[in-house]
């Protein structure tokens, strides 16, 4: 089966010239790998734009614009703006869930160890949304966006493995608590995010001092009413 398809892609933040292929399914699953190859350059294509015009002047013709492609790839593929932005937003959310997941941190009593291992956590993460900085603004574009409270059906709210972890004996837990672990998770994901893109538009200093001040900021709000409830249920005992 012979298949035509045109795009260019992005090397060091750059767009290459425009490429052609020509594609014969030889049963080894190279057609396949180019689909996805063309379907993941439309997607990162589409984060740059957002990050660059933000969402409202969005258009799904500066994409194909840019990525120098056909207008009926772009809806082959994604069908709808909405489903476009939808995925968009999944690819990054994956990829944030999947770095959280590496981490496996012990369960532990001890205020000090807990506040250890969220501070590392915390600047891994941190790092990562700042080194990552189109696909970081794009991120929180889609999550304060109007298109994001509508999808929510389509979205599957996670909240990692290591954060249940460490949030356990602190009172902070999914269900029936004065904080969940639902709010806990949201508290350092949106927060870290108004910093993040502070940093990266160049209005903060992207340097150790200006994250660790982020991090006590975050912590300060945060730690009290963890360690309140901690005290608290000791005290009934």
């Amino acid at each position: 089966m012979l298949i035509f398809c045109e795009f260019a892609q992005f090397v060091d933040g750059q767009m290459e010239e425009q490429h052609n292929y020509n594609y014969v399914e030889k049963g080894d699953g190279s057609v396949l790998q180019e689909e996805k190859k063309r379907k993941d350059i439309l997607l990162d294509t589409t984060m740059r734009v957002v990050a660059d015009v933000g969402l409202p002047a969005f258009a799904m013709k500066q994409v194909t614009q840019a990525a120098k492609t056909s207008d009926n790839l772009i809806y082959c593929h994604y069908g709808t703006r909405e489903n476009l932005l939808l995925q968009c937003y999944l690819h990054v959310d994956g990829l944030i869930y999947e770095m959280f997941e590496k981490e496996n941190f012990q369960e532990t009593k001890s205020p000090e160890k807990f506040c250890e291992n969220m501070h590392k956590l915390w600047l891994r993460y941190f790092r990562f949304m700042v080194k990552n900085d189109y696909k970081t603004l794009y991120y929180y574009e889609y999550r304060e966006s109007k298109s994001f409270a509508a999808m929510q059906d389509k979205i599957e709210k996670r909240i990692p493995n290591c954060v249940e972890t460490l949030t356990k004996d602190f009172g902070v837990h999914s269900e029936g608590s004065e904080i969940s672990s639902e709010y806990f998770w949201m508290y350092m994901l949106d927060l870290s995010g108004v910093f993040a893109k502070k940093v990266i538009r160049g209005e903060l200093k992207k340097n150790k001092d200006t994250y660790e001040m982020i991090w006590r900021l975050l912590w300060n709000g945060v730690s009290f009413p963890l360690m309140k409830g901690k005290l608290d249920a000791e005290t009934v005992k």
